[in-house]
């Protein structure tokens, strides 16, 4: 296999490791913290005591941002001062639409789903870390390349990434083929699910997105540790590929 697209902290723990790889952003769609619309839940303080799913278990790094966030403000740790309950995001979701949870922190593309049915994003992941200091968006998700890949290929890997990317935002007819796959039961679905994706569409250089990545890494790297960045709690140096603003 020549690429992968993984997580922004999987590739910088495994530079950090020795694999000398190489990271071209993918998306920074993010997920958030989803709940009902008629919730009178405003506000990440007002998940003290609540019932809270969480995607991607107890070392999520989104599940992290939010409990160190909450307990910043208020004293709260929400992992002993709440009810969270890790799993599966389908699984999640339907606890949450039938009322066995209060809210639920989820990956971006069931946050779109529960959107068109009409449920509301309490805060995002995104918002979630900018109240770390964090100034613009972090694609967190990336295609990942040996780095002795011919940069000649990862410039035209870039190029036709970037080319479809936009095919996708300015024709609408480029979504027909698309759309079959999404498993959008209804045009409300496939809307909130389009409207994530482009969001996502990565519009920043390598040399802006580093600067917030190091401090989100620093950020994760105190709350999480060892478990969540591995031995090494610095980030590491030329994980990014950094394209050309015209790739060849």
């Amino acid at each position: 296999m020549d690429t992968i697209v993984t997580d922004l902290l999987l590739a910088a723990r495994l530079r950090n490791e020795g694999r000398k790889i190489k990271f071209i952003p993918f998306s920074t769609t993010e997920g958030g913290v989803m709940v009902p619309e008629g919730s009178l839940m405003r506000d990440t303080a007002d998940l003290i005591g609540k019932r809270i799913g969480v995607a991607g278990g107890p070392l999520d790094k989104s599940w992290l941002l939010l409990k160190a966030d909450v307990q910043n403000r208020t004293g709260v740790d929400l992992s002993t001062d709440a009810a969270p309950a890790y799993g599966a995001p389908p699984l999640l979701m339907n606890k949450l639409e039938s009322g066995e949870l209060d809210a639920a922190l989820l990956f971006w593309n069931f946050c779109a789903r529960l959107e068109a049915k009409g449920y509301r994003r309490l805060i995002s992941a995104g918002d979630i870390a900018k109240s770390f200091g964090i100034e613009g968006e972090i694609a967190l998700l990336g295609y990942v390349f040996d780095e002795a890949t011919d940069p000649t290929i990862l410039n035209s890997f870039a190029k036709a990434s970037a080319g479809a990317k936009q095919i996708l935002a300015d024709r609408e007819d480029a979504w027909a083929f698309i759309r079959p796959l999404m498993s959008a039961e209804d045009e409300a679905t496939f809307q909130k699910l389009k409207r994530y994706f482009l969001e996502g569409i990565p519009n920043r250089n390598a040399s802006d997105e580093t600067g917030d990545a190091e401090k989100l890494f620093s950020v994760l790297a105190k709350i999480g540790g060892e478990k969540l960045v591995g031995p090494v709690q610095s980030f590491p140096k030329g994980l990014y590929w950094d394209v050309p603003r015209n790739p060849l």
